[in-house]
């Protein structure tokens, strides 16, 4: 993926915490490394609206939200939130 179209979809939230998710399995640790080595950035919900808006969303699957002009990409883990 071209650093340009990197730059045009940002990630929304991938709600896998470092410390917390690290520690529930291997297949979180390696779902983290390998969102991060796409270019993905990793944004905790800062209200509980964006809190109770992701536990909507189907666990562990990267959905498309478009927004803003833009696609963004949210992967919600619920272990994490």
């Amino acid at each position: 993926m071209s650093k340009n179209v990197r730059s045009t979809v940002v990630l929304a939230a991938i709600l896998i915490a470092v410390g917390g998710c690290a520690t529930v399995g291997s297949r979180s640790l390696a779902t983290e490394q390998v969102l991060s080595a796409a270019g993905f950035e990793m944004k905790l919900p800062d209200t509980p609206d964006k809190a109770a808006t992701l536990r909507t969303l189907p666990a562990r699957t990267l959905v498309p939200q478009p927004g803003g002009g833009q696609l963004h990409y949210v992967y919600a883990d619920p272990n994490c939130f």
